[in-house]
């Protein structure tokens, strides 16, 4: 009889490892898939060529699974590195917007081209618990200097009923230009 109330115990024993094994595991997998997801935060901004003597960019970060851990909007320029925004949150923030207003003057940067970089962390514990990282990168130009503008065209005086012609010539591309007479705008 004693051998059938040792095999028992051996049962139970094993039935209670099993268990605890069994619950050990699940654990370790959920840690492995919540804990350790792969995924990184996603960043939208506003999208925009070049920056005038002010600008605005907006940037939308978010991380639904494990939450913003920090945000980092740099500019770099001639060897310059400008912090324009730096952040930490706690794992509860999931998304965030920025609005971050751009004065070159006021940072010391020179016109020409620079690369604004946005760096968001997430709260996972991948790369030893540092988390994903989603970085992005876009050549901006910086220009503050107005166009200069030459008049070619000798006679400016225009007749009450009658017709005028503006020529000119800008020192460099622009977007939009023309004549404007009074409320009136006349694309060049």
């Amino acid at each position: 009889m004693k051998r059938k109330g040792e095999q028992w115990k051996k049962k139970i024993g094993y039935g209670i490892l099993l268990i605890a094994l069994t619950a050990f595991l699940g654990g370790a997998g959920w840690i492995i898939i919540i804990k350790f997801e792969r995924n990184g935060p996603t960043i939208n901004f506003n999208d925009f060529k070049a920056i005038g003597k002010t600008g605005e960019i907006t940037v939308t970060v978010a991380d639904m699974q494990s939450g913003l851990r920090k945000i980092e909007i740099i500019l770099l320029k001639d060897g310059q590195r400008k912090i324009l925004e730096s952040r930490k949150f706690s794992s509860s923030v999931k998304r965030i917007k920025l609005e971050k207003e751009i004065i070159p003057r006021e940072l010391g940067i020179s016109d020409g081209s620079a690369i604004l970089k946005i760096s968001a962390f997430d709260y996972s514990w991948k790369h030893w618990w540092d988390g994903n990282l989603t970085e992005i990168e876009k050549t901006i130009l910086i220009d503050t200097r107005a166009p200069n503008i030459q008049f070619v065209s000798q006679t400016h005086n225009i007749s009450r009923g009658g017709v005028g012609l503006a020529v000119y010539s800008l020192s460099e591309d622009c977007r939009r230009h023309g004549v404007k007479v009074g409320d009136n705008f006349f694309p060049g």
